[in-house]
């Protein structure tokens, strides 16, 4: 690396005899990273980079440079004196975002996250495509909470990804985010686009179904439910989801008044997942509205020997077949139901207010 250095030394002479100032310095430039990476000592390669800005003290790569052996050495405050010096070169596109990165990263390690933010953001508005950027950005802004930010940084870069397979995850995530923030409507574009990219995909036809069926749409939820319900019919690994498709179903024709239709296709959902008991609840609440308590009681009781997961306490499925058991005409049993969920749940004010009313 000593022969190299001195062969460099002599291409620098001859350029600065030639007048190419510009060439010097790139030789100048590539002395210096073999001093500070091959030979590592840094101190020789500020040498040469001094030398070059006291000829040219906005020497762009003599800054960054720099800025670069600071940053090796951890000295976080000189690192961005020397970065902050490039960037009122205003530099632009890639070289300028890498610039504003750069900047933020250092602004982290002097712990101003606020600042840091402000760089990243610098970068994608001069390279949207500057994957570290948005990384970083991604990383603080989900961490903080703000999804509206995050939705804003997918949609910057969206436009510029042209490979489907790389595309096709951001349209999925922006379409979540939008849901997230309560805003399913903007979610619709993303999706119908996911799904021209990959029409075979059931996983992304079922979220565009379900924010249709969210946004009472149900005409279209519908047309996009049967059709799905027709693909995974006979697919025995799909039994959950098929059941999940079948309660969204139900819960259209409840609210279309049809609740022979609703009956019919959450015990479908029952018949393919006797265990989701989110469509176990709809078909007991659909046998109740139907006015066939007895049913409805029975699948109450059977949710007794299930895992809840937060979807119902004991507590208040006691509390249901009480009611059930008092519109029936069986006070007694109605109270013994209830004084069981209040065993239960011996805080839940429904309860005790049930015994109350019906002591």
């Amino acid at each position: 690396y000593y022969e190299l250095i001195e062969v460099l030394k002599k291409r620098v002479e001859h350029f600065n005899a030639a007048g190419d100032g510009e060439k010097a310095i790139f030789y100048l430039d590539q002395m210096a990273r073999i001093w500070e990476e091959k030979l590592e000592t840094p101190g020789e390669a500020i040498k040469i980079l001094e030398q070059i800005l006291s000829a040219n003290p906005s020497n762009v790569t003599a800054l960054t440079g720099m800025a670069r052996l600071y940053e090796n050495m951890q000295d976080w405050e000189k690192c961005q004196q020397y970065l902050e010096k490039a960037a009122l070169l205003e530099p632009q596109g890639r070289e300028g975002a890498e610039l504003a990165y750069r900047r933020g990263n250092i602004a982290l390690k002097l712990n101003d996250e606020e600042v840091a933010q402000q760089r990243w953001e610098e970068a994608l508005r001069l390279y949207a495509m500057h994957e570290e950027a948005f990384e970083a950005l991604s990383k603080i802004v989900t961490a903080k909470g703000d999804k509206q930010t995050l939705v804003r940084l997918y949609q910057l870069k969206l436009p510029l990804v042209e490979d489907p397979e790389e595309k096709l995850p951001m349209l999925l995530t922006i379409s979540d985010l939008f849901v997230d923030v309560g805003a399913s409507e903007a979610a619709f574009p993303y999706l119908e686009e996911a799904v021209e990219i990959d029409p075979e995909n059931t996983s992304v036809k079922r979220k565009l179904g379900d924010i249709h069926f969210a946004a009472g749409h149900n005409a279209k939820a519908m047309e996009i439910y049967t059709e799905l319900a027709d693909l995974l019919e006979d697919n025995r690994k799909m039994k959950h989801d098929l059941a999940i498709i079948y309660e969204r179903m139900a819960g259209i024709k409840e609210v279309e008044g049809d609740l022979e239709a609703a009956i019919e296709l959450s015990s479908k959902a029952q018949r393919m997942d006797p265990t989701y008991v989110t469509n176990v609840i709809k078909l007991a609440q659909l046998h109740v509205k139907a006015g066939e308590l007895d049913k409805g009681q029975k699948l109450y009781r059977a949710l007794l020997f299930q895992k809840l997961d937060g979807e119902i306490t004991k507590g208040e499925i006691f509390l249901e077949v009480a009611k059930l058991d008092l519109a029936m005409g069986n006070q007694p049993k109605a109270l013994a139901s209830a004084k069981r969920g209040l065993s239960e749940e011996p805080s839940n004010e429904a309860i005790k207010a049930f015994i109350e009313e019906n002591s």
